[in-house]
């Protein structure tokens, strides 16, 4: 029997890279050769953080050339990294070609959806190509049916988006606009000021998404259970869609989650040596990603109503992850710090799946990105949700309305205030709402865990997913 070899080609950012990881890892733990193809780029910004990827027992590691300067201290522009594109297909390619020639040659190509750009490529060398989906399968929904939002008149968005409610997209319940993907919807007064944009979001759309019927598979980082309106929407268009997640816990051995440090920040371990010391669920800990950037007074309006609030917390304050400022000494309020050392720790980056894990934390004040979503609930640790971008507003809206496992910091003319801020520590703490909120959030544990155990639902895809890829692999060799 011939072995499958899959060939994964992520998205750059790091909250697509984790899940593409996991995905490589849990299928060669199932026996398939695994290739993971990454940038010049991040290959350096991997060997910079001495990243336990570089040594992988399981993964093989290539880096393909952009044509863009491989210092990871320098940000390529959207720009720039539409210009690498045809430097990627032409050395993707290359790569493949390499590889189908080799005793092993691939099976099938996993990219992640924004990397539209290998469809050429995987035409060209004959290759079933494959997509994985970093966010819940609801999300993939609104751009797989974004025509709908066009026809409906709400590109550009007109009004207020408070007072206006989505309604068009199948699998998905009503939503404001306010907790929309902003990104697929930009507003009139966007449009007036760059005439090109929807053009460009239109196009992105298409390349992105307009392929989904043509996929192998699409491969969904989520939950049936929690997100089976979608799932059973896109199957009947003719999508053949998997949700296979949470991925970290699809490679894990008999409970014990483990994973290789991508991100090229330093973990502060000695946060755990603190929380050693506080009394059960009684810290809140509060982190907003690796890449969400929130403004200097929404950072000082958390700090002042944490203090109110009079609750411990660990709180990660990223570098660069406040607009417009470089210097730590600016963010918070003058004397936060001493303040509150009695009860709070801050710090720069945290190992946060051994954070959630601690019998310490009673809460997660989030931006609700998916990774960090799917982590807590893991955990059964309740979220306190305040969303910056992307999908976070939609899965802040699953996460208080619809699955009732987190309390959403409330905005006032769409921001946040520091008394806002106390109430939901508060409500979410100690007061009975965050009681039924911590019960619910056990039950939603269970069924996380579930999914991935023997016939649990994403158990069952992925196995599906191996059987079908070792299926062409000995097709491929007869």
């Amino acid at each position: 029997m011939a072995k499958a070899h899959v060939v994964l080609v992520p998205y750059t950012s790091q909250g697509h890279m984790t899940p593409m990881v996991q995905l490589g890892e849990a299928l060669a733990e199932a026996g398939l050769q695994v290739t993971l193809v990454v940038t010049a780029r991040v290959l350096a910004a991997l060997e910079r953080a001495e990243s336990s990827l570089l040594q992988h027992p399981l993964l093989v590691l290539r880096s393909i050339d952009d044509g863009l300067n491989p210092d990871p201290n320098v940000a390529p522009s959207f720009a720039d990294v539409l210009a690498g594109i045809p430097s990627l297909q032409r050395n993707l390619e290359s790569l493949l070609l390499e590889m189908l020639a080799a005793p092993f040659p691939p099976t099938c190509v996993v990219s992640g959806t924004f990397c539209s750009w290998t469809q050429v490529v995987t035409s060209k060398v004959d290759l079933p190509r494959v997509e994985l989906w970093s966010s819940p399968t609801y999300v993939y929904s609104v751009g797989f049916h974004h025509g709908r939002l066009v026809s409906a008149g709400m590109v550009p968005f007109k009004g207020s988006m408070e007072d206006t409610w989505i309604t068009c997209i199948p699998g998905l319940p009503p939503v404001r606009a306010s907790d929309f993907v902003r990104e697929f919807m930009p507003t009139e007064e966007e449009m007036e000021a760059d005439p090109k944009k929807c053009e460009g979001l239109l196009k992105v759309v298409k390349e992105s998404y307009g392929g989904a019927r043509n996929l192998y598979r699409l491969l969904v980082n989520s939950i049936y259970e929690l997100d089976s309106n979608a799932t059973d929407d896109l199957r009947a268009e003719g999508v053949h869609v998997l949700p296979v997640g949470p991925l970290f816990l699809q490679n894990s051995s008999k409970g014990i989650i483990e994973r290789p440090r991508i991100n090229a920040l330093e973990e502060d371990q000695t946060c755990l040596q603190w929380l050693d010391g506080r009394e059960a669920s009684s810290v809140l800990y509060i982190a907003f990603g690796s890449e969400a950037r929130l403004l200097k007074d929404d950072m000082q309006e958390l700090a002042y109503g944490l203090e109110a609030s009079g609750h411990s917390f660990l709180w990660v304050i990223r570098p660069g992850s406040v607009v417009d400022e470089q210097s730590f000494d600016c963010i918070l309020p003058e004397g936060f710090e001493e303040r509150t050392a009695a009860h709070g720790k801050i710090v720069s980056w945290a190992p946060q799946m051994e954070v959630l894990a601690h019998s310490a934390i009673g809460g997660f004040m989030s931006h609700c990105g998916w990774n960090s979503t799917l982590e807590a609930l893991c955990h059964g640790v309740p979220i306190l949700a305040w969303p910056q971008r992307a999908d976070q507003g939609l899965n802040k809206v699953f996460i208080e309305d619809h699955w009732k496992v987190g309390i959403a910091v409330q905005k006032h003319g769409g921001k946040v205030k520091r008394a806002a801020v106390e109430t939901a520590i508060k409500q979410l703490m100690t007061e009975e709402r965050g009681a039924l909120v911590r019960k619910r959030v056990k039950e939603v544990k269970d069924t996380v865990w579930k999914s991935v155990q023997e016939d649990g639902s994403s158990r069952r895809h992925l196995d599906e997913f191996i059987h079908a890829l070792n299926s062409l692999a000995d097709q491929k060799s007869m």
